[in-house]
């Protein structure tokens, strides 16, 4: 049974680090000169002002109890703030998008960033910027403009 709901850092994180881990792995970015070491305090402040949307995707099995929130196997990241460019112009900025290799062809990948998409789109955001891999370029090429690997997408025409 797979669930994916908008979570607070603070619930999300505890799980997540494997998964990022995991994830840094994957694209090559396990630096020692970054090393994976969030500002929590930060990150909460960001999130308390609304600059923060987090969505995680939770595969429990029905056997376990209800309250099992079940184990972390994808997360979706964004960074909501105004537009310095434009005044009233609202932009989502896509940080973190991993779900785990063994669940990416079970749709999780597509509930993350439709259920994200769809509270950003609540929360007046108006333009979504994106950095992807390339072998994201399917997915990304029928959402909206790209440049090399990067897109954008409009949610909302005209202020």
């Amino acid at each position: 049974l797979v669930s994916v709901c908008e979570e607070s850092w603070l619930e999300l994180w505890p799980d997540c680090r494997p998964l990022m881990l995991a994830h840094r792995r994957e694209l090559k970015r396990d630096d020692p000169r970054a090393p994976l070491s969030p500002d929590h305090e930060r990150i909460c402040q960001i999130e308390e002002t609304g600059g923060l949307l987090l969505f995680g995707a939770r595969c429990r099995h029905v056997s376990w109890p209800s309250s099992d929130r079940g184990d972390l196997i994808g997360y979706i990241a964004w960074y909501i703030a105004p537009s310095l460019e434009t005044v009233g112009l609202l932009v989502g900025q896509m940080s973190l998008w991993y779900v785990k290799p063994d669940f990416r062809s079970a749709g999780v990948g597509i509930r993350l960033w439709q259920l994200s998409v769809e509270e950003l789109r609540q929360k007046r955001v108006h333009l979504l910027h994106c950095n992807y891999p390339p072998e994201l370029a399917p997915f990304f090429s029928r959402k909206g403009k790209a440049i090399g690997t990067e897109i954008e997408i409009w949610l909302k025409e005209g202020l």
